[in-house]
């Protein structure tokens, strides 16, 4: 599918020198919106065309990684409705050009904040509706919620794959107000040699490593992921499996374990902060999702020359070239993840070639300084092109 640009068109002389952007969102955990904005701040903490504010409800993991690599972080305090008026008044002192919004908390607070405010109003949608998420949840409510009162504030938005864009779309996003900027990250130094070194293979005594990337709920599919390890360590005794992520799944999948006989090669690593230099460590990550938009985990085990296996889901296909940078399977079938993860373990040219595919690919397409690029250029077309309200319920599927 051929990538959206960013919405309508605006010369260089019409752009303003310098945008300075208010991101908000809850900040309760790490997970895709926060590396999102992680790896957006340190594509711009030296670029003098942006000033970019973190707005959490919650301080937390998200707001300490961003002080780090100088992120202007703000925590609101108290109640939801002690948040609304600080945010308010946090408006009326950053003057913010653009106002971003992530996940619903961020929309709901955002967009009532700014009532009877000029700001330009943007939301990227970082995922899709998950399968499990029907009329009959919550979930299913709060996007429903966040896109009628999005629409009403003539926001505009982004998605961070085709496959996402299409979802929202049928739920009733205008393509016209809608563009594609896929997540990116930061490209490591690591050398040539050092990914040659592991794509070799583990030395002597050590074990080839798998693992997954995520939270313990039912679309990551961790049960999936205990079964095709189970047929693997069938088929070779020299694999190690990680699991890392925490989640509400972890007893239930621990019983898994059990049962399957994996105490010994599947280790639970729980939340890591470490999870990037882990990820890099890998031999090969697998994704057993049933639904995906364009995972952090994935980019950050390509950059570092990391083979992927996957099922063909929601945005991997976007990034994975079959055979190139990864194996994709067309189905979620355990017989056919197995076949591939197989396939890579036993032949060291197929992982060397993979590994090279990989880091090319995300260099390519998939590189933070990409992403703040492709958002930059959104950013100044929203404020050549400020949107209408627009009072059209959207679609329910």
């Amino acid at each position: 599918m051929k990538r959206r640009s960013p919405m309508g068109g605006v010369s260089k002389t019409e752009r303003p020198k310098r945008i300075r952007v208010a991101h908000v969102t809850d900040g309760s955990r790490w997970a895709g919106i926060e590396a999102n904005l992680y790896n957006l701040q340190l594509a711009a903490r030296d670029d003098p065309r942006l000033e970019l504010f973190f707005v959490f409800t919650e301080e937390g993991e998200p707001a300490r990684r961003l002080r780090e690599v100088g992120g202007q972080v703000i925590v609101l305090k108290g109640s939801r409705f002690k948040q609304l008026l600080a945010l308010r008044r946090q408006f009326a002192t950053i003057q913010p050009d653009v106002l971003h919004l992530h996940g619903y908390l961020g929309v709901f607070l955002g967009v009532l904040a700014s009532l009877g405010s000029p700001i330009v109003r943007l939301a990227t949608l970082h995922g899709a509706i998950e399968p499990e998420q029907g009329p009959s949840t919550r979930l299913f409510w709060y996007a429903r919620s966040a896109l009628i009162i999005l629409r009403l504030s003539g926001a505009r938005f982004l998605a961070v794959s085709e496959a996402i864009a299409e979802d929202w779309i049928s739920y009733g996003v205008s393509k016209s107000r809608l563009s594609v900027v896929h997540n990116g990250v930061v490209i490591p130094t690591e050398s040539v040699a050092r990914r040659e070194l592991r794509a070799r293979g583990p030395i002597q005594g050590q074990l080839f490593r798998i693992g997954i990337v995520g939270r313990l709920v039912h679309v990551k599919d961790h049960k999936l992921f205990l079964h095709v390890a189970r047929e693997v360590a069938n088929h070779r005794q020299d694999v190690e499996f990680l699991i890392i992520g925490e989640g509400f799944l972890e007893d239930e999948l621990k019983k898994e374990q059990l049962q399957l006989g994996l105490c010994d090669q599947v280790k639970f690593l729980g939340f890591r902060p470490d999870a990037k230099q882990l990820i890099e460590n890998l031999d090969v990550l697998l994704f057993t999702s049933r639904s995906e938009g364009i995972p952090f985990a994935l980019l950050e085990a390509m950059s570092a020359g990391v083979p992927i296996v996957a099922p063909r889901v929601g945005g991997i296909p976007e990034v994975v070239t079959d055979g190139q940078s990864g194996l994709i399977s067309p189905t979620r079938d355990s017989a056919e993840l197995v076949r591939r993860i197989l396939k890579v373990l036993d032949d060291h040219t197929l992982r060397m070639m993979l590994s090279a595919g990989a880091v090319a690919r995300v260099r390519e397409e998939f590189s933070a300084t990409g992403m703040l690029e492709r958002t930059l250029e959104a950013y100044w077309c929203s404020l050549a092109a400020p949107g209408e309200p627009n009072d059209r319920e959207p679609s329910v599927r």
